[in-house]
């Protein structure tokens, strides 16, 4: 079940920097309400990647408040295009979900948290994409 507060964490394990705007993440949220399952609205983008991601850096999400709609899980859409990137990736972009432990959000350590998508580049300037769902 997701928690209050979340946020998901960026992994770049391609042995390459990865260019500007290239990692998005997107979601959305289910869960029941009057008995019947209630979708909600896709997300904007909650990752701000504005600038590189260097190899074996983190990068973490905007937090997502669900104290108010109460998410039991969300379908998220993780996606890297490399396809134009500077330089050939041989690698992972691996994303973790991390649950804060209190209202005000207090997170694991980069690189703590449940693995919930990994995006493999073998060797190869490509776009990756997968829809998980995150609970």
């Amino acid at each position: 079940m997701l928690s209050d507060n979340w946020r998901i964490v960026t992994k770049n394990e391609t042995g390459v920097t990865i260019d500007a705007n290239k990692i998005t993440i997107k979601w959305r949220g289910k869960k029941f309400a009057s008995g019947a399952l209630t979708l909600g609205s896709e997300s904007s983008n909650i990752l701000s990647q504005s600038s590189t991601l260097s190899s074996n850096a983190f990068l973490a999400s905007a937090t997502q408040d669900n104290g108010t709609d109460k998410y039991l899980e969300a379908d998220a859409t993780f996606s890297a295009d490399l396809s134009a990137n500077t330089a050939t990736p041989n690698g992972d972009v691996i994303f973790y979900l991390q649950k804060a432990t209190a209202d005000t959000p207090t997170w694991p350590t980069d690189g703590l948290g449940q693995v919930v998508c990994v995006l493999n580049f073998p060797n190869s300037k490509v776009a990756r994409q997968e829809t998980k769902t995150v609970k």
